[in-house]
């Protein structure tokens, strides 16, 4: 190099070649998010990103990763990994803050060891999810929900059990299956889902179906009951069964077509024609199916041909008293 500009062996030795891009690789001690110190935070637990401390992002720095930062998390001597991105380098030192449904997915209890290692996902494509509870039927537009939901997680990973929250209610849901691989990146991409039956949605089923059958049987018996009713099978023969015989004031018999003569009028069948002369005194009893629209026109009488008929009274009058000077000789 002459006169302090670079020459053209420090151009081929990397003068102003690309900074080296390491691999971050670090220990620490899981805790669930609800241990956080402060106000909590349901985009920290119901999402899919962890709080490392500040000495991370340092390390990150100097290690040139590219943003978003993405992790692999696996617990320490185990074989199942997970995958999220960070929130914040808030932490204390030696601790790693996770959402309870990774710690759950990584089999960790509070303090346990994780590992926590930078890596690369290609963007996801199509995710099949299955709601774990038949509750989630109940949400009125649940890709609306997933899509909010999904706001706060970096990355799926499939065979997570992840958990959302929505109307004061908890939802697990199970990513059966994410494409193009087992563990993709959900940022800045356009995300096909597909929904699976939820468990127990079978049992549910069968349950409405019995629900269902059971009422259109207690129906059915309803109407068998009715149309027996109105036929006069059961109504009459409990009308004669309560019926009782009553008494005039005056101790005379009671005629035989008194209150029992309601009682004994043939019941009406299907396809029969109503007469006004077999209509009684009593309730209208019509079968199944028939409709009564009132009975046959009777016309009135002629009026010149109904005075012929009327006859005055005849007869002469007389008076009880004859008046005083009347009936006496002069």
């Amino acid at each position: 190099m002459f006169g302090g500009f670079p020459d053209e062996d420090d151009f081929q030795h990397g003068f102003f070649s690309a900074p080296v891009r390491g691999t971050f690789q670090e220990q620490y001690r899981a805790f669930s998010t609800a241990l956080m110190s402060g106000e909590q935070r349901k985009n920290v637990n119901y999402g899919g990103k962890i709080i490392l401390p500040p000495s991370a992002l340092l390390k990150l720095s100097n290690l040139h990763i590219d943003y978003p930062m993405v992790f692999e998390i696996r617990k320490v001597g185990g074989e199942r990994a997970t995958h999220a991105g960070v929130l914040e380098f808030i932490a204390e030192e030696g601790r790693c803050y996770m959402p309870h449904w990774a710690m759950r997915a990584l089999g960790l209890d509070e303090g346990n060891m994780i590992s926590i290692k930078n890596t690369n996902l290609v963007k996801g494509r199509f995710v099949k999810i299955q709601p774990q509870s038949v509750d989630f039927l109940d949400i009125h537009d649940p890709k609306a929900v997933l899509e909010n939901a999904f706001r706060n997680f970096s990355t799926l990973t499939e065979g997570d059990i992840v958990t959302i929250h929505y109307n004061d209610k908890v939802y697990d849901i199970q990513l059966l299956q994410v494409k193009p691989a087992k563990a993709v990146s959900i940022l800045e991409t356009d995300l096909e889902v597909d929904f699976a039956a939820p468990v127990g949605y079978e049992e549910r089923r069968t349950q409405q179906v019995a629900n269902a059958r059971a009422s259109v049987q207690e129906r059915i018996s309803k109407l068998t009951l009715s149309k027996t009713l109105l036929e006069g099978g059961v109504l009459d023969g409990a009308s004669s069964q309560t019926a009782s015989s009553g008494q005039r004031l005056d101790g005379k018999p009671m005629s035989a077509g008194g209150s029992n003569q309601q009682s004994s009028q043939t019941p009406h069948k299907v396809g029969d024609t109503i007469e006004a002369s077999d209509v009684k005194d009593g309730p209208l009893r019509l079968p199944v199916g028939k409709l009564f629209f009132g009975y046959p026109v009777v016309p009135l009488d002629d009026p010149e041909t109904k005075d012929d008929k009327i006859k005055a009274f005849q007869g002469e009058g007389g008076k009880l008293r004859t008046r005083k000077g009347k009936g006496r000789a002069g």
